[in-house]
Formats: C-alpha cells, sequence, structure tokens
C-alpha cells in the first residue's frame, strides 16, 4: 500500500512539473522515480493510464469535417470558426480599413466588395468588434463608411445590420478581458475584432503573459465557435509584429492579413497555412469631402510587379553605397534615404536588405560590417 501511494505521488509530482517553467533537473528527478516505480502501478492506474493514452491516438479521434471559411479573399478561403487570426499594419497603415471591408462584405447585397475580392460566405454574420485605440469619432467614421460602401445611408444604424462596437479605449487589460467575454456571451457573435490587442495584455514583450494571452484566444474561439481577429502594429520598418506576443502570434495564427500604404493607396495581403491569395489594392474614395467617402479597387498589380518594385526599393537603398561599410555608418545612409530613424533603419538592413539576400554581415573584432551578398572585396555592380 504504501509504495503504491509512493507511486501515486510519483505521478502526480510528474505531471505537476511539466510546464513551461519547471526546471530540468525537476523533470529529470520526477521521470527517474516514476520510471523507477512504473512496474509498481495497481492494474487500475496502468488501465486508466492506457485508456488515457488510446483515447489520444490520432486513428480514434474522430475525424471532423473541415469548417467552411467565413470569408474568401481572392478565392481564397480565410477565417475559420474556432480559430484566431491576425491583422497587422505599420501605424495609419489600413489595420482597421481592412476590418471594415469585413463588415461591409457582411451586410452589403451579395456580399461581396471590391469587385468580389473580400466576400462573406456565409451571408450576414453578427460581428463583434472591440476598439482600444480609436476615439469615438474615428471609430464611427471608419462605420460610416462601412454603411456607404455597402448602398446604405451615412445615417444608418450599423446595429441593425448585426454589427457591434465597443469602445475599450479608457479601460485596463483586465476590465478589457472581461468585457469581452461579456461581449461574446451576450451576442453571440461569429467574428469578434480586438482592434488593438496589444492593450489587451500588461507587456507585450513578457512571454508569460503573451502565452497566456494567445490560450485565451484560442479557448474563446473554441468554445463559442468564432474567428478571434486580432489587430497589432508592426515594428516601425519591418514586416514583424510587434513584442512576443506579434512575433509568436504570426507564427500560430491560423491567417494573418498585412495591410500597406503607399501614395494614398492601400494593399491587403494575406499569409496563412494554406495558399495565399492574390493581394487586394483599394482606396478611400471621398467624392463628398466628408472624411466618411468608400472603399473602391483600384488597378491591382501582378504578383511579379510588387516583387519586382520591392527589389528595385531596396536595390535603390544601398546603390551609391560603397562596400564594405560598418554598421553605424550603412544605419546612418539607410535612415536618411528613407527618413526614418536609426533604430527603424537597423530593422530594415537586418530584415529587407540582410535577410534579403542583398548584403551580408561579418565581424571586425567588436564591430559589424557588410559587404554585398557573395563578394569578398569593395563595390559591386548592382543593376
Amino acid at each position: 500500500m504504501e509504495t503504491k501511494e509512493r507511486t501515486a505521488e510519483s505521478v502526480n509530482s510528474t505531471a505537476q512539473s511539466i510546464n513551461p517553467d519547471a526546471k530540468v533537473q525537476n523533470i529529470t528527478e520526477n521521470c527517474n522515480a516514476f520510471c523507477s516505480n512504473f512496474d509498481e502501478l495497481s492494474k487500475e492506474q496502468l488501465k486508466a493510464l492506457e485508456d488515457e493514452l488510446q483515447q489520444l491516438e490520432i486513428g480514434n479521434i474522430p475525424d471532423e469535417s473541415e469548417p467552411k471559411a467565413l470569408y474568401t479573399i481572392n478565392d481564397v478561403p480565410v477565417l475559420y470558426p474556432k480559430s484566431i487570426a491576425l491583422v497587422v499594419a505599420q501605424k495609419k497603415s489600413g489595420k482597421t480599413n481592412s476590418v471594415g471591408l469585413l463588415m461591409c462584405a457582411s451586410i452589403i447585397k451579395g456580399n461581396s466588395v471590391l469587385n468580389g475580392s473580400i466576400k462573406c460566405n456565409e451571408g450576414t454574420i453578427r460581428i463583434l468588434v472591440f476598439d482600444t485605440e480609436q476615439p469615438d469619432r474615428d471609430a464611427r467614421q471608419t462605420l460610416r463608411r462601412v454603411m456607404v460602401t455597402a448602398g446604405y445611408d451615412k445615417t444608418e444604424q450599423w446595429n441593425k445590420h448585426d454589427i457591434r462596437s465597443i469602445s475599450l479605449r479608457n479601460k485596463n487589460e483586465k476590465e478589457m478581458q472581461t468585457l469581452i467575454l461579456v461581449g461574446i456571451l451576450r451576442y453571440e457573435p461569429k467574428l469578434v475584432v480586438i482592434d488593438g490587442i496589444a492593450d489587451v495584455v500588461r507587456d507585450i514583450n513578457n512571454q508569460t503573459e503573451s502565452k497566456a494571452m494567445l490560450q485565451w484566444m484560442a479557448t474563446l474561439a473554441e468554445k463559442f465557435n468564432c474567428c478571434i481577429l486580432g489587430a497589432l502594429h508592426l515594428n516601425p520598418g519591418t514586416t514583424k509584429a510587434t513584442g512576443w506576443l506579434g512575433t509568436q502570434g504570426m507564427k500560430k495564427f491560423t491567417d494573418c492579413i498585412i495591410m500597406t500604404k503607399k501614395d494614398g493607396s492601400f494593399t491587403l495581403s494575406h499569409e496563412g497555412r494554406g495558399r495565399s491569395p492574390q493581394p487586394v489594392h483599394f482606396k478611400i474614395a471621398d467624392a463628398d469631402g466628408d472624411g466618411i467617402g468608400k472603399w473602391e479597387s483600384v488597378a491591382t498589380s501582378t504578383i511579379e510587379d510588387v516583387k519586382r518594385n520591392v527589389d528595385n526599393d531596396r536595390r535603390a537603398t544601398i546603390a551609391d553605397v560603397e562596400f564594405p561599410i560598418a554598421m553605424t555608418e550603412l544605419a546612418e545612409i539607410v535612415a536618411k534615404k528613407r527618413e526614418i530613424k536609426i533604430p527603424a533603419a537597423r530593422n530594415y538592413i537586418k530584415d529587407s536588405l540582410e535577410d534579403g539576400g542583398y548584403i551580408e554581415r561579418y565581424k571586425v573584432g567588436n564591430n559589424v560590417w557588410f559587404n554585398l551578398k557573395g563578394t569578398d572585396d569593395g563595390q559591386q555592380e548592382l543593376f
């Protein structure tokens, strides 16, 4: 009896020790204790563990059919029930506009916007938006743009069309989390948008808090059969989302919508676990000059054109740079050419130039230097 109790304690101790903060030494000690006592488990204990193991075997898990996506972007399914997704952009580059287009596709006749580029597959769905960033006036303006683009008068009330928008701007993170849960329970939405997800967690650079936030979102999505779409900024001058939450989120989210803005036009692109659709290009046409306007398609570029423009832009940034060059000097040149600050210039050097295969780094003592990719000496021909 004493042996069985000791074995049970070992099992419990092992289970409790396996968590993200457990020390390797403790795990090893408990594992050794469990293994040494394995033969002494009672038949009932062993049967219970074997039954649980069998239930978790892939072949024994019911094969559920894949749920239907809530939307399609250029005929590619995106945003599924019971999933978490992300929309990212630099500041003032269209995060909220992308959310507005999703709302618009839900209520417009035919359930598609921008010449069919974005479609709502379910017809009209219930959408719940939590805004942690925008002043009420700006949020109201976006909602009026939704109504105008969908063919309604700008004074039409959006909540008549299963769209709810709630401002959490003056709440702390705990209050936000509570109100988000209450809102989901109250309205039973198919799509939940948290516009400003960084505000719902105390520190987006804290690994433990960010993991808990991702798990919280996934649990809500699974429990309430909805898609939860979080909106987050990108680090200045990069394509990486802010903080640990953003870095890991872009890996874990089923869908990631990426917004960019150039010369007054927006581009909506998508990355996910399946194939990526062609980008959607649009603008805000404000014929009445009332600051509301509506979303309209603009002539789209081919993927090859987009890649060519990016390539030309990066080459132009370093076209007259004399290589090899120290990081400090290159950062100053890039900052001046692209009209960005030094930290953003360093990010651009790493993410766009180095990772893009244009330059490579090496060390001279404790200093970082760069040369053109694949060269050993001096300035090389770029074009």
